[in-house]
């Protein structure tokens, strides 16, 4: 019983000293900085950053959609030149809505109407 209550004893002493030594290290302030450095980055430059990007992406997207619509225009007027223009002018509407820009909005304001009315009729 004597041995137990002396190992009891050293180890609450060897546990003493170790908490002594612990709170004397955290008592010292050596490598705690409790010191807050208040003038930290907000991210508004960041947020701006991001902004100007998702607006010229979104302008971006944009001219791409409206690229891709006239793409799609011009076969349509191509299409429409090879189905329903007269023999004699299919060849020069063809070479004219491939190799000319804006052949294909000439020919939907003067020859569309004029020829798909005939071919319906």
């Amino acid at each position: 019983m004597r041995q137990f209550l002396s190992r009891i004893a050293g180890t609450s002493g060897g546990l003493a000293l170790f908490l002594s030594r612990v709170s004397s290290a955290v008592a010292q302030d050596d490598y705690l900085d409790y010191t807050y450095d208040y003038s930290y980055d907000s991210g508004a430059a960041d947020a701006a950053a991001a902004g100007v990007f998702g607006a010229f992406w979104l302008i971006w997207c944009c001219f791409a959609l409206l690229g891709v619509l006239l793409l799609v225009f011009r076969i349509w007027m191509l299409v429409h030149a090879i189905q329903h223009a007269p023999e004699d002018q299919k060849v020069l509407w063809i070479v004219l809505i491939v190799l000319v820009p804006f052949a294909d909005w000439v020919y939907f304001f003067t020859k569309r109407k004029e020829w798909g009315a005939k071919k319906a009729a």
